[in-house]
């Protein structure tokens, strides 16, 4: 199903609706510098910070799955970027290794926790910035970041780039789409010789 995403926020009653937008940028800047600077090996904070987010989307009365969806458009984009942390960990016994010319690839348990707390951070990160987005409008959301000193350029950008990436995830959805009903049987479009 197909959903326009122009403008992510979601329309609601909740009490992160209310709240002054202000507030919400330093909240949502405050936790994901929480959850970036707690030890890694903390995994009750980081479990502590999670469930505050779970409360946070409960309280907003905010439809768990779309919070999901919003956060299941960034993801792949975090999956890129910690693609190379298991490798960077050369500690401890290889539990994957290859050789690609000069080039030796190892895994080891210490790179795969590392890759972990990575990924925890980085979805208590975006959790904090989808509940932004999500419970104020993009125009707020600007001037909100004008008000506390971010300069025009920069607010628009940012405003910018988060209306236009859900445009993107929504035009990628009809490509697909579109794609799915030109195709017939194991891929092959329709008309194409065998």
């Amino acid at each position: 199903v197909l959903t326009p995403l122009h403008e992510p926020y979601l329309p609601g009653e909740g009490p992160l609706h209310r709240l002054d937008p202000r507030l919400k940028v330093v909240a949502t800047l405050a936790l994901a510098m929480l959850a970036s600077f707690v030890p890694a090996t903390s995994w009750r904070a980081l479990g502590a910070l999670a469930m505050l987010l779970l409360a946070l989307v409960w309280l907003s009365r905010l439809p768990l799955r779309m919070v999901a969806l919003r956060l299941a458009l960034a993801y792949p984009f975090v999956l890129l970027a910690a693609a190379s942390v298991p490798f960077a960990a050369r500690q401890g016994t290889p539990l994957w290794s290859a050789t690609l010319g000069p080039v030796h690839l190892a895994i080891t348990e210490a790179g795969l926790r590392a890759l972990a707390v990575v990924l925890v951070r980085a979805t208590l990160s975006l959790t904090a910035a989808t509940l932004l987005v999500v419970t104020t409008p993009l125009a707020q959301l600007a001037h909100a970041l004008g008000r506390l000193g971010v300069p025009a350029i920069l607010a628009d950008t940012i405003s910018l780039t988060i209306r236009y990436l859900f445009v993107l995830a929504d035009e990628a959805g009809r490509l697909m789409a579109a794609r799915a009903s030109r195709t017939a049987g194991q891929g092959l479009p329709l008309g194409a010789r065998i």
